[in-house]
C-alpha cells in the first residue's frame, strides 16, 4: 500500500486512490517475488480493503472524517474466485517426488513435506524433528518461516495462528525416519560448522546444507529451476498444497476433516474448492440412491 497511498495524509485519500490501489495489487509488481507472474490473490486484496474499510469507518464514527473513501469503493475482483491451480493427481505427485529423489536429492525433504503434509511454503521450512512424534505416528505444524527485507528470516506462528496435528501413515513415517538418519550423519560430518539447533531434535527437517534454517525464497528458487528442467513447471510449492487438498476431496473426505489437516477454515475451504465438492455431491447422491434401491430390492 505504501507506494500508492503511503505518501498521502489520512484525510486526503480519495475513492479514486483506493481504486488505483486495488488495481495495482492485481499486478505482478505487487509481489515481493515478481517471478510468480501474477499479482496478489483476490482474497488478499479483499483483506486489504476490509482493513481500510474498518480503519476509515472508525475515523468516520469518531468524527475525524466526514465520509469514508472506502464506503463505496470495492476491489474489482471476486472474493474467492481466483484461478485455481492445475489439478494434480496422486500419480503425478508421486512421479514428481521420485524425480526429485533421483535428480535433486537435497531438494527432496521440502518437496516431500509439502506434498505429504499439504503445508504452506513457510510451514514446510518450519517443521522441526521435535514436532514429529514417531511413537504416535503424527506431526504437529506449529510455526512458519518467513523473510523480510529489513529483518531477514523470522520464525512465526502459522498463518492462522493455530497449531494442527496430522497423523502419519507408515510409508511417510519411514521416509521421515530415513531423512532423520541422513541428517544426523550430516550433523556429525559438519561438526562445529553445523548451524542447526542445540540438539538433533531441535534441528529443522528441511535445512540448508549446513543445517541452518531453510529460506522459503531459496526453496522456491531451487525448486523452480528443478521443475523447469524436468517437465514440472506447472507444479509449484503452492500447487503441491492444492494437490494435497484436492486429492483428499477426490477420495470423499468431508470439508471439516480436510480443513483441520490443511489449516484452512471450513468455510474458506468450501468457497475455494466449491467445484471439487460439487462433484462429490453427485457421487454422494448416487451412492444414497443405490443404498435406497438395495433396501427396496430386499424389502
Amino acid at each position: 500500500m505504501v507506494p500508492r497511498i503511503g505518501s498521502k495524509r489520512f484525510q486526503e485519500v480519495t475513492p479514486a486512490d483506493l481504486s488505483l490501489l486495488y488495481s495495482a495489487l492485481e499486478k505482478p509488481e505487487a509481489r515481493r517475488n515478481k517471478k510468480e507472474g501474477c499479482g496478489l490473490s483476490n482474497l488478499t486484496i479483499w483483506h486489504v480493503h476490509t482493513f481500510l474499510e474498518a480503519l476509515y469507518s472508525f475515523a468516520e464514527h469518531n468524527g475525524d472524517l466526514d465520509r469514508s473513501p472506502a464506503r463505496k469503493t470495492r476491489p474489482n475482483v471476486p472474493r474467492c474466485a481466483d484461478k485455481m491451480p492445475p489439478a494434480v493427481d496422486v500419480a503425478e505427485t508421486e512421479r514428481l517426488l521420485q524425480t526429485v529423489r533421483e535428480v535433486e536429492p537435497t531438494l527432496f525433504p521440502p518437496v516431500m513435506v509439502s506434498t505429504y503434509l499439504g503445508t504452506r511454503r513457510g510451514e514446510t521450512c518450519g517443521v522441526r524433528w521435535s514436532d514429529i512424534d514417531f511413537a504416535k505416528s503424527e506431526v504437529t505444524i506449529r510455526r512458519s518461516v518467513t523473510r523480510t527485507k529489513l529483518e531477514g528470516l523470522l520464525i512465526k506462528s502459522t498463518k492462522t495462528k493455530k497449531e494442527r496435528t496430522l497423523p502419519l501413515d507408515p510409508a511417510t513415517l519411514t521416509e521421515f525416519e530415513s531423512l532423520r538418519r541422513s541428517q544426523r550423519r550430516d550433523r556429525m560430518t559438519w561438526g562445529p560448522g553445523w548451524e542447526g539447533g542445540e540438539s538433533p531434535d531441535d534441528d529443522y527437517v528441511c535445512t540448508s546444507l549446513n543445517g541452518s534454517v531453510l529460506n522459503p525464497d531459496a526453496f522456491s528458487s531451487r525448486y523452480r529451476t528443478f521443475a523447469h528442467r524436468n517437465g514440472f513447471a506447472a507444479i509449484t510449492p503452492h500447487v503441491l498444497r492444492h494437490a494435497f487438498v484436492s486429492q483428499l476431496i477426490a477420495l470423499g473426505f468431508d470439508a471439516v476433516t480436510i480443513a483441520s489437516m490443511s489449516g484452512h477454515s471450513p468455510d474458506v475451504l468450501l468457497n475455494v474448492y466449491a467445484h471439487a465438492f460439487d462433484e462429490r455431491k453427485r457421487d454422494a447422491m448416487e451412492a444414497l440412491a443405490e443404498a435406497r434401491r438395495l433396501v427396496r430390492v430386499t424389502a
